[in-house]
């Protein structure tokens, strides 16, 4: 892993409203046009694909591609044969530029993403790669979770890896972006 962050953020609503607002890969747009960095977004596909517990890790590391998943068939039910442990979720895939403003010059890294959420576990993953060099790659983990009958905790987790020698700023600027984006959720209500 070449760098990593956290985040927290109470929000004052219950928990089926702020799903509708964080989880639900559709309404996916909003969300992302928070981050501070974001240029441009493009909604691509939706499909619907089959995931085990193993696709909400954390770490880029050995876990599959959100763009390897397993397409579901029409009529293909939950628990059938050879679906054991499996479950069906929508998956979106994106488009996303950033422009990354640094001392001395601007960067614009053009990523290529896949997002799905999971209303068994109430999590949000994201994965992202960039097309162009320096390739840069993130997985962006979403949990929502009850913190009282009027309140909802959202936990967001980001790793990623990019090339060393660009280690220190994007580091730097994924906890900034980070921090920024989440304090912009309450507007989305």
């Amino acid at each position: 892993m070449s760098f990593a962050s956290s985040c927290a953020i109470t929000l004052p609503h219950p928990l089926s409203e702020t799903i509708l607002k964080l989880g639900d890969v559709r309404a996916n747009e909003p969300v992302a046009r928070l981050s501070p960095v974001l240029t441009g977004y493009e909604q691509r596909t939706l499909d619907v694909v089959w995931i085990t517990d193993d696709d909400l890790e954390v770490g880029m590391d050995q876990r599959r591609e959100l763009c390897d998943l397993e397409v579901a068939l029409e009529g293909e039910e939950e628990g059938g044969e050879g679906r054991e442990g499996q479950r069906k979720v929508d998956r979106i895939e994106f488009y996303i530029k950033n422009t990354i403003n640094v001392p001395m010059f601007t960067h614009i890294v053009e990523l290529g993403g896949h997002g799905f959420y999971d209303k068994k576990t109430q999590t949000a993953v994201y994965t992202s790669k960039s097309s162009s060099s320096p390739l840069i790659g993130t997985r962006w983990i979403r949990r929502i979770k009850t913190a009282s009958d009027e309140s909802t905790l959202v936990e967001e987790e980001v790793t990623g890896t990019c090339p060393y020698m660009l280690r220190w700023i994007v580091q730097r600027e994924t906890i900034k972006s980070q921090k920024h984006h989440m304090e912009g959720y309450p507007s989305l209500f």
